[in-house]
């Protein structure tokens, strides 16, 4: 009897993780055919600003449908400095080539971004892909607004930048 129980709660046990493992299999299939269903340049509400032990980060996605992507990030508080240490971007562009990118603070130009592509050319189906990770050494004051604007030369163009800035907030 405790033998046929044993194998009973085991029967039971895998029929659940299987039974699990389908349910999480359909909502992996369910979210992804959402995802391809939803179009490519959606814009979901960005996250906030992560701040914890003065390390600052903050992730921005903007959609643009011009020559360029301009990312603008929250205001630096008042009595803080933003040391900017690192810029990131992700840019899919539909009409191929990223120039280059600047970080603007105040309206100013203080740094420059460099693009390399992931997935571009003939051979890849648009939007082709492009990336930048630059490290840098900046100090934002506080009221200014750190922006990071794309140049996608000289086409008119649909396309993604997914920009993060990374530093210490003093």
């Amino acid at each position: 009897m405790i033998i046929s129980m044993r194998i009973a709660n085991l029967a039971c046990v895998a029929f659940v993780a299987v039974c699990g493992a389908a349910a999480a299999i359909a909502s992996t299939h369910a979210v992804y055919a959402q995802s391809r269903s939803t179009p490519p340049l959606a814009n979901p509400p960005p996250p906030a600003p992560i701040q914890a032990l003065g390390f600052y980060q903050e992730t921005k996605k903007v959609t643009c449908s011009s020559t360029f992507c301009l990312d603008e990030f929250t205001k630096i508080p008042t009595g803080k400095v933003l040391v900017l240490t690192n810029v990131n971007c992700l840019v899919a562009n539909d009409q191929g080539g990223v120039v280059w990118g600047f970080v603007i603070d105040n309206g100013s130009v203080v740094g420059f971004l460099g693009f390399s592509a992931l997935g571009a050319g003939p051979n890849f189906a648009p939007p082709d892909v492009y990336v930048s990770n630059q490290s840098m050494s900046l100090v934002l004051q506080a009221g200014h607004t750190p922006e990071v604007s794309v140049d996608l030369g000289t086409t008119q163009s649909n396309a993604e930048a997914n920009c993060t800035i990374a530093g210490q907030l003093k």
